[in-house]
Formats: structure tokens, C-alpha cells, sequence
């Protein structure tokens, strides 16, 4: 809406040039908000479909993984997130680490970058 109030207001000067680029800025900037608002929407569309309410023993999309090496939601990639003191991270079930947890249970370990993971419960 302000972008395009922006647009709008936007008028034509004796200096063309700025005039075009202040409107091709708006529009890039407009073109960007509509591209992030898209990502969201897929990653909601992602999150509804998980089923958080299984009872998981091995790592698998929906599952809450912890290792000794911090706290993973194995669900959308949305960064990290913190509750009650706990910092859990949001993975996407195609990143690196949450492939290298896949299907593994509580006692596995598994190695990524250099860094080993004990895998110490899952929900």
C-alpha cells in the first residue's frame, strides 16, 4: 500500500532521470515484498502439513530432535527460535544437518563439518 502510495506520488521532474529511477526503485521494492510474502506462504503451506503429534522414535519431518549440540525442530527452515530459555532451531527437512539426522534414533551420532552430534532424544 505504500509502495504504491509512493508510486503514485512519485511525479515527474526537470530531472527525468531521477523521476524514472525513483519509480524503477519503488517497483524493485515492491517486487521484493511480494517475493518474500510468497516464501512465507510456502512455508506455512510446509508447516501445515507436518504432524507434530506423532509419537517419533526416529528423526523424520515433525520431529523434535535434541542433541548435544543444541535443540532441532526438523520442520521448515525458519531459523531459530527461543522458548522458555531454549533456543530451538528450525530446520528445513533438506538442509545438510537435518539429512544427516534423518531416520537415525536416540543413541545414534552422526558427524557433519567436522562436528559430531549424539543424538540424545526425539518427540
Amino acid at each position: 500500500e505504500l509502495l504504491n502510495q509512493d508510486l503514485l506520488s512519485e511525479s515527474k521532474s526537470t530531472a527525468g532521470d531521477k523521476h524514472e529511477t525513483g519509480r524503477a526503485m519503488i517497483h524493485l521494492e515492491a517486487e521484493k515484498s511480494v517475493a518474500r510474502l510468497r516464501e512465507h506462504e510456502e512455508l506455512l503451506l510446509r508447516w501445515d502439513r507436518l504432524d507434530f503429534t506423532e509419537g517419533y522414535t526416529s528423526v523424520k519431518p515433525g520431529a523434535f530432535v535434541t542433541t548435544d549440540h543444541g535443540s532441532f525442530l526438523i520442520s521448515v527452515g525458519a531459523g531459530k527460535v527461543t522458548i522458555n530459555t531454549q533456543d530451538i532451531h528450525l530446520l528445513s527437512s533438506s538442509s545438510p544437518l537435518a539429512q544427516a539426522l534423518n531416520g537415525k534414533t536416540v543413541g545414534d551420532a552422526i558427524t557433519l563439518q567436522q562436528r559430531q552430534y549424539h543424538i540424545l532424544s526425539i518427540a
